[in-house]
Order: structure tokens, then C-alpha cells, then sequence
């Protein structure tokens, strides 16, 4: 079997490394048009209070739109995910889009779609680990206004994960058994969250009395995460060597389940 040459091993880790920092970016990209847009809107209209007093009252247009940013910081108190950070943090960026299908004076419900991806990795001498999630779930969630500016809302995400664990020893790649350089293992695994938090509204903007109103959130919530805990054992993703007998790599049990502290960005409308 051909040997990876030293370029070709630095071209996969700058590959690697650029679609870690374009992932990034988006979201960072995301949240910037976000409070972008939200502070030209502002700076453009001024904000029409909810109890007008005029003689003809607004009548705004309501679309029931829900979008949000955030990010998610779950503490994984697991063996199987030492060998793949320092600590027991794992962050998850968060993005999510839902529609209101129930609106009381009192109450809000909405249901939609959320997507969770993070990414952990250490490194040890010569080899790397990365453990990488993604979270696919339906987003169900109700809001109970306190004030004109505040909200409490709960939220529940069932759904499904995907976790990639992958272990590269750089010397074995160097070598013609490559096969013995790099283990990894993909799971698909049901997983939830229960969470509950409160809403600061920034700012409604809307540009006449019948145009929607564009409410601009900052959210805080806690809640916790489940997932069903399975034993990590890296295999080998090409064929093996011909004088080598390659066992799976074995770290012990992983369990994604933990509590979990998420701040985020909102767009209602």
C-alpha cells in the first residue's frame, strides 16, 4: 500500500482545519446579519408601542416566525469522552426555525426544527482524537409572557444524533499501514432535551402600522440533554494490512446525556 507522503498529510489537516473554521464562521456570519439587520431596522423606523393610544390603532400583519441562534455548553461526565477534551465542556452552536401555530393573549406554541453541531478534539503526542455531533430534532415550544419586555418559555427537542469519534496516529499513517493510523466509529442515536428559560426583549421594529413587527430576543436557558450511552470501539475505515491483525480501539463507554446552560439570539415576526 503507497505511503502518504508529509504534503499530502498537511493538505488533509489544513483541509480539515479550513471546514472546521468555515463551519465556524457561518454561525458567527449568522449572528453578525442578525443583530445587523436589527440595528439598521432600528436606526431606519422607530419603534411603535403595542398599546397605541392614537385614534386608529395599528394592525400589524403577524406571520408567526421563530428564528434563533445560540450556543450550547453541556457538561459530559463520561470515561469515553476523556480521551477527546480536557475537561468535561462540550459546546454546541444551535440554530433553529419554528412556526406559531397557537396564539392566545397568555400563551405561545410553536413547533419547528432545530440543529445542534459540535466538535471536540485533543491532541497527544503524535495522535489526534475528535469527537463530532451532529443533532437533528423537531422543536416544540410554548412562551408565557411576564411583561412587555420579558417572556418565560419551555422547550422540548426530540430527535436524533450522529456522533463521529475518530483517532489518527500521525506515525502509523507515515507508514504503509495506514489502516492502523486511523480508527473512528459512527453511531446514530436518539437524543432529547427538556429546557426552560426567560426572554429579554431588545427592540420592535416595524415600519408602518400594518407591517409585522420584528421583535429582536436575547434568551437564556437550562435544561438537560439525553442520549443513550454506548461502548466507543474504533475500527479501522480501510482494508488492513496484510502482516497486521488490527483490533478495534476500545474507550470505554460514551454518554452524551448531561445538563446543559444555552444563551441565544431570537427573531420574531
Amino acid at each position: 500500500m503507497r505511503s502518504s507522503s508529509p504534503s499530502q498529510r498537511t493538505s488533509t489537516t489544513l483541509g480539515t482545519g479550513i471546514g472546521q473554521g468555515l463551519a465556524r464562521l457561518s454561525v458567527f456570519t449568522f449572528v453578525v446579519l442578525l443583530l445587523g439587520s436589527g440595528a439598521k431596522a432600528a436606526a431606519e423606523s422607530p419603534e411603535i408601542p403595542i398599546e397605541s393610544a392614537s385614534a386608529s390603532p395599528p394592525n400589524h400583519r403577524v406571520i408567526g416566525v421563530h428564528a434563533s441562534v445560540g450556543l450550547r455548553g453541556t457538561r459530559l461526565a463520561s470515561v469515553g469522552f476523556d480521551p477527546f477534551s480536557k475537561d468535561d465542556g462540550f459546546v454546541q452552536a444551535s440554530l433553529a426555525l419554528a412556526y406559531r401555530v397557537v396564539h392566545v393573549p397568555n400563551l405561545d406554541f410553536s413547533v419547528g426544527v432545530e440543529w445542534d453541531y459540535g466538535l471536540a478534539s485533543a491532541y497527544v503526542r503524535d495522535s489526534s482524537s475528535s469527537l463530532e455531533v451532529h443533532e437533528l430534532a423537531a422543536a416544540l415550544c410554548g412562551r408565557v409572557p411576564l411583561s412587555r419586555r420579558f417572556a418565560a418559555f419551555a422547550r422540548l427537542t426530540p430527535g436524533a444524533a450522529r456522533v463521529e469519534a475518530r483517532v489518527t496516529d500521525a506515525s502509523a499513517v507515515a507508514t504503509d499501514a495506514y489502516a492502523a493510523g486511523a480508527l473512528s466509529q459512527v453511531r446514530w442515536l436518539p437524543s432529547a432535551t427538556a429546557s426552560a428559560g426567560l426572554a429579554f426583549r431588545m427592540a420592535s421594529v416595524s415600519h408602518s402600522k400594518s407591517a409585522p413587527v420584528f421583535d429582536y430576543w436575547l434568551t437564556a436557558e437550562a435544561g438537560y440533554h439525553y442520549s443513550p450511552s454506548y461502548a466507543l470501539a474504533l475500527r479501522s475505515g480501510g482494508p488492513p494490512a496484510a502482516d497486521r491483525n488490527v483490533q478495534p480501539l476500545a474507550l470505554g463507554d460514551l454518554s452524551l446525556r448531561g445538563g446543559f446552560g444555552r444563551l441565544g439570539l431570537a427573531l420574531t415576526f
